[in-house]
């Protein structure tokens, strides 16, 4: 992609149901090739696709465990 370093958030970026999570970390890759991670959840959504947009919603957001297939 590029020869440049890319934040794993760029791999969902721009599709509109991953708006509500940002990943921040890969911890491990299985044999089919599901990833598990961690990423920041905002119910309702961020205010952008930005990588520094604000959650909008009351509560902020919280981290939680992802998987990336």
């Amino acid at each position: 992609m590029g020869n440049k370093a890319w934040y794993l958030d760029d791999l969902t970026n721009g599709i509109a149901a991953n708006n509500q999570f940002r990943i921040i970390d890969a911890t491990d890759i299985n044999d089919a090739g599901v990833i598990a991670g961690t990423a920041y959840y905002c119910a309702g959504g961020y205010d952008s696709s930005a990588i520094n947009a604000k959650c909008s919603s009351d509560e902020g957001a919280s981290l939680v465990a992802v998987k990336l297939v």
